[in-house]
């Protein structure tokens, strides 16, 4: 299956990347994390939990443990595509901006 990162989530990647790679002694991590959930998206999105339904779009999310970052999607059977529609930090209280 495709993945398609909205717009104003790839902004929120770019900018949690650039703070990985100006903070971290192996900014790799969160390349090499993300890469890597993002290929695992494109095999197996129904594996992980949903979280809610928003708009009629069951939301999942998929957690980047080394980074602390959380990918948020939902399966789009219609387009054969899987949405990544928010990026959240895992220890954090708040919930995250959905672009749904």
């Amino acid at each position: 299956m495709r993945v398609f990162v909205s717009g104003p989530t790839r902004l929120r990647l770019r900018q949690r990347a650039r703070w990985w790679h100006g903070h971290r002694e192996h900014p790799e991590i969160f390349d090499n994390e993300l890469r890597d959930a993002l290929d695992q998206l494109r095999l197996h999105a129904r594996a992980y939990r949903v979280d809610t339904v928003l708009k009629g779009h069951e939301i999942h999310h998929i957690v980047m443990k080394k980074s602390g970052t959380a990918l948020y999607y939902y399966v789009d059977d219609i387009k054969s595509v899987v949405r990544v529609v928010g990026v959240h930090g895992t220890v954090r209280g708040s919930q995250p901006e959905l672009d749904v």
